[in-house]
């Protein structure tokens, strides 16, 4: 009898829900995408102790124990690729030496970087910073960028191009038909257009400017619904003033969805608004365009082609988008979004040669 090949072990090293978050999501969303050919491991570097999950090693948030604990995984995952997924780079360019230096001689690594913040900040970065960075960055085999802006500020940084892979951190999520999906679409019912909205409950999300320009379509006649889907992190005086600003506006708000709960509202509204002061590649986004919701988006970070993109803060410019989209089909519509495991799979089969 032909014994049966083991599988090789993938050790995936971030953020892993709870809390909910774009990055901590991917790597949820990866894993189960990944679990029928390898042997997954997740090392979540701050997910709490109590939180249990097979195969799932939970770090907790203290440090530098959490870092320890990790260290301490990953030398007993023996992995053959350890994929991490960070950010901005920011404290994981000092912690990232340790958890390399554990892993076994013989594992691979890859680094997906996710903030959008990281080409500025490593842009405007002071010049030992960017040598530590940079220092850092070259122990890797491959690094995977989330959009071409990261892909130059690596090769900026002198990062070679062929160690470099630009994949939009898409996973197809899975939509659950539930309650909260089933409210979205009696409020549609009831207006022209759900306009959904989604992120941490802080004013950098804009939804102060979401509200502003659906009060000056409504002025104008137009019916215009709202729906809030905030997770993780709650300014609770910021929380507090667009409930009052909401009290006249057909609206619905929802804490702390799960990710299929979640694409299932995505799919049950109109479209999708994304007002944000910063971003990266917005998962939410390209989630939106695959179930074929058009997409009004910020000029604070590049978009996807197919956006319809306003100059961020400016309400009036916001609400003729959302007009726009309202009364014209193909109006923020994106390309279908590619399915980014498959490009993933491709790092891992180069690493791994």
């Amino acid at each position: 009898m032909i014994a049966r090949l083991a599988r090789p072990r993938l050790a995936l090293v971030g953020a892993y829900p709870p809390p909910l978050g774009g990055c901590s999501v991917h790597v949820q969303r990866l894993r189960r995408s990944l679990d029928d050919s390898w042997s997954v491991t997740v090392v979540d570097l701050y997910g709490r102790d109590d939180a249990a999950e097979q195969n799932v090693v939970r770090c907790g948030r203290r440090t530098p124990f959490n870092l320890l604990r990790a260290m301490t995984a990953l030398r007993a995952a023996r992995p053959t690729i350890a994929h991490f997924h960070v950010s901005a780079l920011r404290a994981f360019a000092f912690a990232g030496w340790p958890l390399l230096a554990a892993l076994p001689s013989a594992s691979r690594s890859v680094l997906t970087i996710h903030g959008g913040a990281f080409a500025g900040d490593i842009e405007r970065a002071a010049p030992w910073r960017r040598r530590i960075t940079r220092a850092l960055l070259q122990r890797f085999d491959a690094i995977i960028a989330v959009s071409e802006p990261q892909r130059r500020a690596l090769l900026g940084l002198g990062v070679r191009p062929a160690r470099i892979t630009v994949v939009p951190a898409f996973v197809p999520p899975v939509a659950h038909i539930a309650e909260e999906s089933t409210a979205v679409q009696a409020l549609r019912g009831r207006t022209e257009m759900v306009v959904v909205c989604s992120g941490y409950a802080e004013r950098h999300y804009g939804f102060h400017d979401v509200i502003a320009a659906i009060e000056l379509l409504r002025e104008r006649g137009r019916s215009v619904g709202l729906v809030l889907c905030w997770y993780n992190s709650y300014d609770a005086d910021y929380v507090a003033s667009l409930e009052e600003e909401l009290r006249a506006l057909p609206h619905l708000i929802f804490r702390d969805l799960p990710p299929d709960r979640f694409a299932e509202v995505l799919a049950s509204g109109t479209c999708f608004v994304r007002a944000t002061d910063r971003d990266g590649d917005a998962v939410a986004i390209r989630e939106a365009s695959y179930f074929d919701r058009p997409v009004v988006a910020s000029d604070a970070a590049p978009r996807p082609p197919g956006c319809l993109v306003y100059p961020y803060g400016d309400v009036k410019a916001l609400a003729q988008a959302i007009e726009t989209v309202l009364s014209d089909p193909a109006a923020g519509r994106l390309p279908a979004s590619e399915d980014g495991i498959a490009a993933i799979r491709d790092v891992y089969e180069q690493v791994s040669r």
